[in-house]
């Protein structure tokens, strides 16, 4: 697995197939994913608060990554991740993180 996402005992990877998100990011956009694109091999972590942020962010890049035949692939990656970092925000668990 390419990079682990965890919060309390839930959590959701990033294959390295499904690394292709990051193309997407936008640093001024996509704040939280713009460190973690850049932070990437360092283990990221985020409070709940970036992790309600993030929720924001992901659900921004849906209908870009939606509407490209070539990406489309990438949709279920970014439900998971909708509802891992809701999750996190919700139950107040920092997430933590692990890559290859």
């Amino acid at each position: 697995m390419a990079f682990d996402l965890y919060a309390g005992s839930l959590s959701v990877s990033i294959e390295h197939h499904e690394e292709a998100i990051f193309g997407f990011v936008d640093s001024d956009k996509h704040r939280h994913l713009s460190r973690m694109k850049d932070s990437y091999y360092r283990d990221p972590g985020f409070s709940p608060e970036q992790s309600n942020d993030l929720v924001h962010e992901l659900i921004s890049l849906l209908p870009i990554v939606e509407k490209n035949r070539e990406t489309k692939y990438l949709v279920p990656l970014l439900n998971k991740l909708l509802v891992f970092f809701s999750s996190a925000y919700v139950s107040s668990e920092q997430v933590r993180s692990e890559s290859d």
